[in-house]
């Protein structure tokens, strides 16, 4: 279970401590908190400037109300939270008491509200998705053939300099690394006769299922594209993520029918390989 740690201290008091002292305890509030990292039970935590920084806002009368200082006056006040992962209560009390922190000033223990953290997190990916629906360029094509043989044209620089890019251009390819993490560096030759150098690098390789390359020059996007067996063919969906929204809207007149183009030549260069 997650608990939530609201850890309180008395600032005249803490600011009267020598420095070398308060440095001492920090550090051993810093090395405990790495146990509880090694433990597992440590999620995340913030410390809190100090209070002659806060406001407090209240509604008063209809109208939202700004005040200088802390919620309460009180000798101590917040000045942390620490996110611990523990059993059950008794548990985080157990990790809790060892906690350098303590000789600071008190702890509050709660457990987390999971249903309300639940409901958080479906907004956040619902949030998510909205932003990627925006700057994200999708298109999906059923293609003959399974999706080794598609992977493959990934895979093999030769085959892939046949069909990357849209119609009309050519590639010369100077580094191909095809694994994670690896570099793909080329340059585009248009139809008019432009050169367009390009440089990616591969993020993510899924054998036979899914390709995600990233493109780290402007415009900066990363494709994913994954393959699905489907009826003796392959449900291809190609999924152009750039930056922002407006990036992608700009780029779109552009990039949807060249992504087209390009699948076609796909096709065609596997449709050649069967005969």
């Amino acid at each position: 279970m997650k608990y939530v740690c609201l850890g309180f201290i008395d600032e005249r008091k803490f600011h009267q401590i020598p420095q070398a002292e308060a440095q001492r305890m920090m550090e051993e509030c810093f090395a405990y908190d790495d146990e509880l990292r090694r433990g597992g039970h440590f999620l995340g935590g913030e410390a809190l400037d100090t209070i002659r920084n806060a406001v407090t806002l209240r509604m008063k009368g209809g109208q939202v109300e700004v005040t200088d200082g802390p919620y309460a006056e009180t000798k101590e006040t917040l000045g942390g939270i620490l996110l611990l992962e523990a059993r059950d209560l008794n548990h985080a009390i157990a990790l809790m008491s060892k906690h350098p922190g303590v000789k600071m000033g008190p702890f509050e223990i709660r457990p987390a509200d999971e249903t309300i953290n639940q409901l958080l997190a479906q907004r956040d990916a619902a949030v998510a998705r909205e932003k990627a629906a925006g700057r994200v360029l999708s298109t999906t094509r059923e293609i003959a053939g399974p999706p080794g043989k598609i992977y493959d044209a990934f895979e093999r620089p030769e085959q892939l300099a046949k069909w990357w890019g849209p119609k009309g251009f050519t590639n010369t390819f100077s580094q191909f690394e095809f694994r994670p993490g690896g570099r793909w560096v080329f340059v585009m030759h248009g139809p008019n006769g432009a050169d367009y150098p390009n440089e990616s690098v591969f993020r993510e390789l899924q054998r036979n299922v899914k390709v995600v390359i990233e493109h780290v020059v402007e415009p900066r996007f990363t494709l994913t594209v994954t393959l699905a067996a489907r009826g003796g063919g392959t449900h291809l969906t190609w999924d152009q993520a750039f930056e922002s929204a407006e990036v992608a809207a700009k780029l779109r007149s552009i990039c949807e029918p060249s992504n087209e183009e390009n699948l076609d030549r796909l096709e065609a260069v596997l449709a050649g390989e069967r005969r």
